[in-house]
C-alpha cells in the first residue's frame, strides 16, 4: 500500500488531517486527529474502521464515510499533516501535541469539521 503523504508515513507526534470529498458534489467533511506513533500506525487503524463494518461508529472519519456508504455516495480521502509537536513529557513539560492537536480543532471550519 502507498503512504498517502508522498513518503512521510513514518514520522512520529504528529497533528493529521482528512478531508472526505464526495463524488459529484462540493460537499465535504474533514477531520482533524493526532498520534504520538507513526503516521503509519494511525492511518492503518483508520483504514480498518473505514473499511471493516463492525468498526464503523469508531470515529468521527469512520462514521461519516460509513453514513457516505449507506447512501452509496462514492467518496475520496485526502490525508495531510498539519503539525508536528512533542508528546507528553510529564507534568512540568506538558503536552504540546496535544495542544497542538486542540488548537487545529479550534481552528478548523466548524461548517466541515468532523471533530469536536
Amino acid at each position: 500500500r502507498e503512504c498517502p503523504l508522498d513518503g512521510a508515513c513514518l514520522t512520529q507526534s504528529v497533528v493529521c488531517g482528512a478531508a472526505v470529498q464526495q463524488s459529484g458534489s462540493v460537499e465535504r467533511g474533514e477531520y482533524t486527529g493526532l498520534t504520538e506513533r507513526t503516521f503509519k500506525v494511525r492511518f492503518s487503524a483508520h483504514n480498518v474502521s473505514i473499511r471493516g463494518p463492525g468498526y464503523g461508529s469508531s470515529t468521527a472519519l469512520s462514521k461519516h464515510v460509513w453514513s457516505l456508504r449507506s447512501g452509496s455516495v462514492g467518496r475520496s480521502v485526502r490525508w495531510s499533516v498539519h503539525a508536528r509537536a512533542g508528546s507528553y513529557r510529564g507534568a512540568a513539560g506538558g503536552c504540546s501535541l496535544c495542544l497542538a492537536g486542540g488548537l487545529a480543532v479550534v481552528r478548523a471550519d466548524r461548517r466541515v469539521s468532523l471533530s469536536r
